[in-house]
C-alpha cells in the first residue's frame, strides 16, 4: 500500500522577523554555551574535591596497612585474644578503605566522563569546527525556515520523521527548507530565478542535512573514544596502585614465611597453595596467611591447608564469619599445644553452633552425658579433642564449602580473589623493576653527587631564609617607624583602634612593596624570569611541548574524518566526470544528482558486505561483491520496481505569482524529496 505525503508550505517575505529571529537564537545559543561552561566548571571543582578526598583515603589507607602489619606482627607473639580481635577490627578497617579508594576512584573517572561529553558538545574556550556548524544550522532553522513557513517546520518535524525515521525525515526537512528559501530568495530575479532558486536551495539542504547528520556522529564516537580511553587509563592506575600494595605486603609475607618455614623455596611453594585456596574457598590470601600464623604452631604445613579446607566447610554449614573461623583455629591451636581440652577451649566452637559432645561421643565411643565429665578430669587430651572436632566437621559438613562456591556472594568474593591475583602481577612487575631505580637513586644520594646536592641545598635554603629575614625585617622597621609618627600617637590618645590598625596595616603594605623592590628580591624574580624562558625554549626547541597534551587534543579531535580523509580523493574524482555533465563555463562538472549521491558517500560508512542487498547504489562505480542466484537490476528496471510515495505539495504565499509558479516550485521540491530518500 503506498504512502501519503502531504505537504503545505506558505512562503512569505519575513526579512525583519527572520532577522530577529537570528539575533534571539544567537542569544540562546550564547547562553546555552556560558551554561555548559559553568556545568564544566562545576565539574572539575568536583572532581578537584573528589582527588581531595581520595588523597586523604589513600593516605588512611596507607595508615592502615601500617597498623595491620603491627596487629600481625602481635599476634604471632603473643597469639591472645586481644590480638586476634585487634587483628580482625583492623581488617574490617582495611577492606573499608580500600573499598573508599575505589569509589572514589571510579567517581572521579565519572566525572572526567561527563567533563569530556560537555566538552566535545560544546568546548569551553571555542567551537570547534562541527560546533560552527551546528551554530550555523541552529541560526538557519531558528530564521530561514521562517521565509519557507511555520507549517513547513511543523510538518517535516514530526509528520515525515515520523514516517520515514528522524534521519530521513531530517535530510526532507532541510532540503524542503533550503527549497523553498532558494525559491523566495529567486523570486527577486523573476520566475526563472524563482527555480534556479528552488534547486540551488534543496542541494544546500540536503548537504545541511548531511553535514548535520554526520556532526552529530561524528560528536558520538570522540565522546566514545575519549571515554573509553579515560575508563580504560583509571582502570590500569587502579590495578597499579592495587598490585603495589598487594606485591608489597607479599613480598613481607615472603620473608616471614621463610623465616617460619626454614627457606625461601618451602616459603614460596606454600604461598603458591595460599593463592591457589583462596581463588577457590570463602578465604581471601591475607584470611589464609593470617590463619596460618596460628595453625603452624601445631601442624605441619601440608595439614594447614586439610584443617583450612574443613573449617571452609564448617563456614557453610554454620555460617561463620571470619572472626568466627578465628575463634576455631585458636580452638585447636591452644588444645594442641597445651595438650588440654578444657570447658573454655570446647567453648569456642559450642557457642557457634558446633555439637562438641557429640563429636567427643563419637571419638570416644563414651556418652555424650559423660563427656562433660571427663573433659574435666582431663581424662579426653587436646590432641584426640581436636582430632575429634576435624572428624565431626567433615562428616557433618563435608564438601559443603564446594556448594558454597555457586553462591553469588562466593564467586565476587572469588573473582575477586582473582583479580588480586592479576593485580599483584602488575604490581610485582613494577616494584620488580622499579628497585633498580631505587638502587641506583640511593648510590646517587649516598655518593659524591648527593654531597653536592646537599651543599646546593644548603645554600639554596640559606638563600631563602634570607629572603623571609629581610621581608620579616622591613616589616618591622615601617610598623615601628609608624608608631612613632605623630599621626599614631594622637590616634593611641583618642584610643582610636581602628585609625591605629589602618596606619599598621598601611605601613605593612608599604613595607612589602618596599622589599619586592629591593635588590634580593629582584634577584630572584629575574632568576624565575629567566627559567621560565629557559623551559620555554628549551620545550620549542625539544618539541616536548607537543608530548604535554597537544598531540593527545588532536587525537581526541578527530573523529570518522579521519577514515573519510583517505577516501575524498576519489569522491571528488567523481564530482569532476565527463558522463551526463553540466556545461559550467566551458568546463564539465557532475551533473547535480552524481554531485548529491558523491557527498553522500563521503559522510556514510562503506559497508563492508550487503548481506541483505541494499536499495539504491549510492554512487557511480560503487564496487560490489555478488554471488551466484543474486539479481542486478537497472536504474529503470529499479525505478519501475519502486514503491514511490504519493506526495502532493501545496505552495502558495504573497511571493507567489501565478500558478505556473506554484507548479514549477512543488515538481522542483517533490523530486529533491525523492532524492533524499534515496540517498539517505
Amino acid at each position: 500500500m503506498g504512502r501519503e505525503i502531504s505537504i503545505a508550505i506558505v512562503a512569505r517575505e519575513t526579512v525583519s522577523t527572520t532577522m530577529n529571529t537570528i539575533s534571539q537564537s544567537g542569544k540562546s545559543l550564547n547562553k546555552d554555551l556560558e551554561e555548559t561552561g559553568r556545568e564544566v566548571q562545576n565539574l572539575q571543582k568536583r572532581m578537584d574535591a573528589l582527588a581531595a578526598n581520595k588523597s586523604k583515603v589513600q593516605a588512611n589507607l596507607d595508615s592502615i596497612s601500617q597498623e595491620l602489619k603491627k596487629a600481625k606482627k602481635t599476634l604471632a607473639e603473643t597469639n591472645d585474644e586481644a590480638s586476634k580481635v585487634r587483628l580482625e577490627n583492623v581488617y574490617k578497617e582495611y577492606n573499608s578503605a580500600q573499598i573508599a579508594v575505589k569509589q572514589y576512584s571510579k567517581a572521579i573517572s565519572e566525572t572526567q566522563t561527563q567533563m569530556s561529553k560537555l566538552e566535545n558538545r560544546a568546548g569551553v574556550t571555542g567551537l570547534s569546527g562541527s560546533k560552527q556548524s551546528e551554530m550555523l544550522s541552529t541560526l538557519a532553522n531558528a530564521g530561514l525556515f521562517k521565509m519557507a513557513g511555520d507549517s513547513l517546520s511543523g510538518l517535516a518535524g514530526v509528520a515525515v520523521s515520523s514516517a520515514l525515521g528522524n534521519t530521513i525525515g531530517g535530510a526532507i526537512q532541510s532540503t524542503l527548507s533550503g527549497a523553498a528559501t532558494g525559491a523566495a530568495m529567486g523570486s527577486l530575479a523573476g520566475l526563472p530565478g524563482m527555480a534556479i532558486g528552488a534547486g540551488v536551495g534543496a542541494l544546500a539542504g540536503g548537504v545541511s542535512a548531511l553535514t548535520n547528520t554526520f556532526s552529530s556522529q561524528d560528536d558520538a564516537l570522540k565522546s566514545a573514544v575519549q571515554e573509553t580511553y579515560n575508563t580504560v587509563k583509571q582502570e590500569q592506575e587502579n590495578t597499579l596502585t592495587s598490585g603495589v600494595t598487594i606485591a608489597g605486603q607479599r613480598e613481607q609475607d615472603q620473608i616471614a614465611f621463610s623465616q617460619r618455614l626454614g627457606s625461601d623455596k618451602a616459603a614460596e611453594e606454600y604461598l603458591a597453595k595460599t593463592k591457589t585456596m583462596a581463588t577457590k574457598t570463602n578465604y581471601s590470601y591475607d584470611d589464609i596467611t593470617g590463619y596460618s600464623k596460628s595453625l603452624l604452631n601445631s601442624y605441619k604445613p601440608d595439614e594447614v591447608f586439610k584443617v583450612l579446607q574443613t573449617l571452609s566447610d564448617a563456614s557453610g554449614g554454620l555460617n561463620l564469619d571470619s572472626q568466627g573461623v578465628n575463634m576455631f583455629i585458636s580452638g585447636l591451636s591452644r588444645m594442641r599445644t597445651t595438650g588440654k581440652a578444657t570447658q573454655e577451649y570446647l567453648n569456642y566452637f559450642s557457642e557457634r553452633g558446633l555439637d562438641v559432645y557429640k563429636a567427643l561421643s563419637n571419638a570416644t565411643g563414651a556418652d555424650e552425658s559423660k563427656i562433660a565429665g571427663m573433659v574435666t578430669k582431663g581424662d579426653i587430651s587436646g590432641d584426640t579433642a581436636a582430632q575429634a572436632i576435624i572428624d565431626y566437621i567433615n562428616e557433618t559438613f563435608g564438601g559443603l564449602s564446594e556448594k558454597q562456591s555457586t553462591t553469588y556472594n562466593a564467586m565476587v568474593d572469588n573473582l575477586q580473589d582473582l583479580q588480586n591475583e592479576m593485580d599483584a602481577a602488575m604490581g610485582e612487575g613494577f616494584t620488580e623493576e622499579r628497585k633498580k631505580g631505587l638502587t641506583a637513586q640511593q648510590e646517587y644520594l649516598s655518593g659524591e653527587s648527593g654531597e653536592k646536592q646537599k651543599e646546593a641545598n644548603r645554600l639554596i635554603g640559606q638563600y631563602q631564609a634570607s629572603l623571609e629575614n629581610a621581608r620579616e625585617q622591613a616589616i618591622r622597621d615601617a610598623q615601628d617607624r609608624a608608631m612613632e609618627t605623630d599621626e599614631y600617637k594622637k590616634a593611641k590618645l583618642e584610643d582610636d583602634g581602628a585609625e591605629m590598625g589602618r596606619i599598621l596595616a598601611a605601613a605593612k603594605a608599604d613595607a612589602e612593596a618596599e622589599y619586592r623592590n629591593s635588590e634580593a628580591y629582584q634577584q630572584q624574580y629575574n632568576a624565575d624570569k629567566t627559567l621560565v624562558g629557559n623551559i620555554r625554549d628549551a620545550m620549542i626547541q625539544d618539541g616536548i611541548y607537543k608530548t604535554f597534551g597537544y598531540d593527545m587534543a588532536q587525537e581526541f579531535s578527530k573523529g570518522f574524518g579521519k577514515k573519510y580523509a583517505e577516501d575524498l580523493p576519489s569522491i571528488l574524482s567523481q564530482i569532476y566526470q565527463p558522463e551526463n555533465s553540466l556545461q559550467s563555463g566551458g568546463s564539465k562538472v557532475a551533473s547535480e544528482e552524481d554531485f548529491a549521491n558523491s557527498l553522500s558517500s563521503l559522510f556514510r560508512k562503506k559497508p563492508a558486505g550487503k548481506a541483505f542487498g541494499m536499495a539504491r547504489v549510492p554512487y557511480n562505480d560503487f564496487p560490489a561483491r555478488l554471488h551466484e542466484g543474486e539479481q542486478v537490476l537497472t536504474a529503470s528496471e529499479a525505478r519501475s520496481r519502486r514503491s514511490v510515495p504519493n506526495i502532493k505539495v501545496e505552495v502558495t504565499g504573497n511571493i507567489i505569482k501565478d500558478e505556473a509558479d506554484e507548479d514549477r516550485i512543488a515538481q522542483k521540491i517533490v523530486t529533491k524529496i525523492l532524492n533524499a530518500m534515496q540517498i539517505t
